[in-house]
């Protein structure tokens, strides 16, 4: 029985001896230097840049995150949603919703206007509240990431400029995750692990128009796909089978003299 004992302590030990030295699956895909510096993270060749949407507009529509999404450059972004208790969401909504008309109350009183945005928090808290109450929407916690890449300062910053004037064109107010580009490396990947926590509540509805539904890739991998083209919008490939979809017609259409 000893004797079973100590040979397999010893093949564990020669198994030991054996695979120390072999590379693991992090050896070889870590990059060659990681180093955090205040408004950039430089990983291998590469530096990169973490955002983070700090300001939403009052009012969107479905897809209105699309020019993001398909923009055409070395960008990332990461969506981090945590659903909340519809009870005590209804017991703050309650909350508010006594302070906003007690503050109207007290406007009224004394002669004042109340601030339109009051008003206007009142009428959305109140929505909202009607909606969880009948269960047609539910309740979340949202936080929108953004990370771009290059490989040289200049064109990392003139890639930021690009970036946040065309989050201005959207009415989302972004910030430089500053002294946290670690973090916001890390909360960038697909790990489901929200470093930085800057989150807006939101319900189903405008969480909803948040998912990057429509796609501008043209591409098919099954059967024997054919080259047509390339995509004017991202410059991605544009090819298919056409002999795999249920209609094998196809109809091309070009300026005069394009053909």
């Amino acid at each position: 029985m000893f004797g079973n004992i100590n040979s397999k302590k010893q093949e564990n030990i020669q198994t030991d001896i054996l695979t120390r030295g072999e590379n693991k699956i992090n050896d070889l895909i870590a990059p060659d230097t990681i180093q955090n510096e205040k408004t950039f993270y430089v990983v291998g060749n590469r530096l990169v840049r973490t955002f983070v949407v700090v300001g939403y507009p009052r009012t969107v529509r479905m897809g209105w995150l699309d020019s993001l999404y398909s923009y055409d450059a070395n960008i990332d972004i990461s969506l981090h949603i945590t659903p909340w208790s519809r009870t005590k969401v209804i017991k703050t909504l309650n909350r508010r919703i006594g302070q906003y008309m007690s503050t109207i109350s007290m406007d009224d009183r004394n002669g004042r206007i109340t601030d339109v945005e009051v008003v206007t928090a009142l009428e959305d808290a109140e929505d909202l509240r009607d909606k969880l109450h009948t269960g047609i929407s539910r309740f979340f916690y949202q936080a929108i990431y953004i990370s771009v890449s290059a490989r040289y300062v200049d064109d990392l910053d003139q890639l930021t400029e690009e970036i946040e004037s065309l989050c201005g064109s959207m009415q989302l107010t972004t910030r430089i995750a500053v002294l946290q580009q670690d973090k916001g490396f890390m909360t960038v990947l697909p790990l489901n692990d929200d470093r930085i926590r800057k989150t807006r509540n939101f319900d189903t509805e405008s969480l909803s128009t948040c998912f990057p539904l429509v796609s501008a890739e043209l591409t098919n991998t099954e059967g024997v796909p054919i080259l047509y083209g390339i995509n004017q919008i991202n410059n991605s490939l544009v090819m298919f089978d056409r002999f795999k979809l249920n209609s094998f017609n196809s109809v091309t259409l070009a300026t005069s003299g394009a053909g």
